[in-house]
């Protein structure tokens, strides 16, 4: 069974900062190219 504890990494919903539709985290708002955001 490979769960990724060996490996040091797990890819779980709940790791990590929660982002609208499991979308990737940016930091710099300058580099996003949209007309239209979510926040919340």
């Amino acid at each position: 069974m490979s769960h990724g504890y060996q490996g040091g990494r797990l890819n779980l919903p709940f790791v990590g900062i929660a982002t609208f539709g499991k979308y990737p985290y940016v930091e710099d708002w300058d580099a996003i190219d949209d007309d239209v955001c979510i926040l919340g």
